[in-house]
């Protein structure tokens, strides 16, 4: 997987979205997605590394609860083959549901 692709993916969503924030922090009308790659953890072989090893948060931001453009988001991510861990939370500062998925890839 590369950059790209995971930004194309994300694209593939219809959704404005931004890595890791909007400017001015300014954000559109919701629903929107935030990623980014918070860290790496690579693999190591004869003194380098062999592999990044890549970690995504994809965030999803709803004004209300929408089962199915989760769904379409899982489905992306299984198609694309990675394994996720799911967190939801409400912010209520913001009256905004934050659904974040947490992957790991091997950036190629």
């Amino acid at each position: 997987m590369t950059y790209s692709e995971v930004k194309e993916m994300i694209e593939g969503f219809g959704l404005p979205f931004t890595y890791y924030s909007f400017p001015n922090n300014v954000a559109p009308t919701p629903p929107y997605i935030v990623f980014n790659y918070p860290e790496r953890d690579d693999l190591l072989a004869d003194n380098s590394n062999y592999s990044a090893v890549v970690t995504l948060n994809l965030e999803l931001y709803t004004r209300t609860k929408n089962f199915e453009l989760e769904e379409q988001i899982e489905t992306a991510l299984n198609r694309g083959g990675f394994v996720f861990e799911k967190t939801e939370a409400f912010i209520r500062q913001e009256n905004l549901y934050q659904v974040t998925y947490v992957s790991s890839f091997i950036k190629e």
